[in-house]
């Protein structure tokens, strides 16, 4: 579909942009509640599961250790998938502000459209702060649980080379999943022809 002349006034698009605006400001708000939300759940989580390992008996807390790689890879990719819900909301209000000041050929909006890390830290500095502290709070409680599941002299074992082995595979995917995020790239579907993109 082609671009054709608007049947609105130039005020009217700049009103309905802002409206849009507005509410996408109510969903990124809603996004870093949620993402705070879940770290502090993940992080109540976490230390419930290392409080009990001392009350329970050997076979017990080898289950909750096997399953605290998977339990770190769903926290982990749940903050990769706000740092990426962040970001395509940050490029959308990026774009209605450089759109409302081209229409209105003023600058009125500059918040996101100026800030310094636009384009290179997906989901802002926030959500690779939160990302980066993810990633290096999950790698460091994979290792303690190496060291604690078989201390020194247990590490020639079939049960310590398998736990080894399923510790390093869920870390590999964490880092790919934070390497992935550094390529990420919002892409907005055109649905017409919009001749101030050219």
């Amino acid at each position: 579909m082609y671009w054709k002349p608007s049947p609105l006034t130039e005020n009217q698009q700049i009103d309905i942009l802002l409206q849009e605006y507005a509410v996408l400001y109510e969903l990124l708000q809603w996004r870093l509640t949620a993402a705070d939300r879940r770290l502090f759940v993940s992080g109540g989580l976490l230390t419930g599961v290392l409080t009990a390992i001392h009350a329970l008996d050997a076979p017990t807390v080898k289950l909750l250790l096997w399953g605290l790689p998977v339990l770190m890879w769903v926290i982990f990719s749940a903050m990769v998938g706000h740092a990426r819900s962040k970001e395509d909301l940050l490029r959308r209000i990026d774009e209605i502000e450089r759109r409302v000041n081209g229409l209105a050929l003023v600058e009125l909006l500059a918040f996101q459209s100026r800030r310094p890390e636009l384009g290179r830290a997906v989901g802002g500095r926030t959500g690779m702060t939160a990302i980066k502290g993810t990633l290096a709070l999950s790698l460091a409680l994979l290792l303690c649980a190496v060291a604690f599941l078989w201390p020194a002299g247990h590490t020639e074992s079939p049960e310590f080379v398998g736990f080894g082995a399923w510790v390093v595979f869920w870390s590999v995917w964490m880092l790919r999943g934070a390497r992935g995020l550094q390529h990420y790239r919002y892409e907005r579907r055109v649905l017409i022809h919009d001749p101030d993109s050219d």
